[in-house]
């Protein structure tokens, strides 16, 4: 199930473009049709619990959107981590995973709306570096990673790069700030929302051209795939009126996980702390 997860995270990286299109077809919603399940599991800013237990986050706005623009009601199911919910949409014990990437593993028992989202992964350096390589074969580096990293592009990266490997994204972070790598390859936002939480964000670049194209969709277990033209008609109006792009800038690109916003404006938490402590040693 690590791979899952690994999967999950990759599909979070970079700038969002929606892509859904108009859906020329009956997208009645059937009457007393049940509502749908929606997985969930903590993984900011994709999906966040509240002290409440509500949830929030970039997948609950989106399904809560959906559901309003088509009328289908919804309900969510809590699980303990992303491989867990993967697990359930592809058991159906849940309905929907908002915002999922196209697993394999899914593919035989979950059916795809038209994309919510187009983002894209790019190594991570210090600018300097960064402009250098942008462009350019990409031979004898060092590039931190957190295992698995799966796919044939990772293969052809590596066969001429050296994968230097970290248990989390806070340590990747502080071994590229400290030179014990030349790259890093994890999600694009997850690095630029830390940064830009504690005004570094220019000590690091995006090495072009990006490495992998991932989408983004609103999945449906094939038990409920009577829904799916309705689904692609809602989101066709969601883009076509721009909130799509709206919910994927809030949060995505503009709001940094894993941080607390203080009410005089400033920004703590964990790795917000741990960077600008960092950022005073002599490198």
């Amino acid at each position: 199930m690590r791979s899952l997860v690994w999967c999950f995270l990759l599909g979070m990286s970079g700038a969002f473009y929606n892509t859904p299109q108009a859906i020329a077809q009956d997208t009645t919603v059937p009457e007393n049709e049940p509502p749908l399940i929606v997985g969930a599991s903590i993984f900011p800013p994709i999906s966040v619990q509240n002290a409440d237990g509500t949830w929030s986050g970039y997948a609950a706005d989106l399904a809560r959107a959906l559901s309003e623009e088509t009328g289908i009601a919804i309900e969510f199911k809590a699980f303990e981590n992303p491989a867990d919910v993967i697990g359930a949409l592809i058991a159906g014990q849940v309905d929907m995973l908002p915002a999922l990437v196209k697993l394999p593993v899914t593919l035989e028992t979950t059916v795809f709306s038209t994309p919510v989202a187009v983002e894209f992964l790019r190594l991570i350096a210090k600018p300097a570096l960064a402009a250098s390589l942008s462009h350019q074969p990409i031979h004898e580096l060092r590039i931190g990673v957190i295992p698995p990293v799966i796919g044939s592009d990772m293969e052809t990266l590596f066969s001429h790069n050296t994968p230097v490997e970290f248990a989390s994204v806070d340590a990747s972070l502080v071994a590229l700030l400290v030179d014990e790598i030349d790259a890093l390859l994890i999600p694009n936002s997850l690095a630029y929302t830390r940064f830009r939480a504690a005004d570094l964000e220019h000590l690091f670049g995006f090495i072009d051209p990006p490495i992998r194209t991932v989408e983004r969709y609103m999945p449906l277990h094939k038990s409920r795939a009577n829904l799916m033209l309705a689904i692609n008609a809602g989101l066709a109006r969601m883009q076509a009126d721009g909130r799509l792009e709206r919910l994927s800038r809030q949060y995505v690109i503009d709001i940094p996980p894993y941080k607390l916003h203080n009410d005089d404006g400033t920004f703590s938490g964990f790795s917000v702390e741990m960077i600008q402590d960092l950022a005073e040693l002599p490198i």
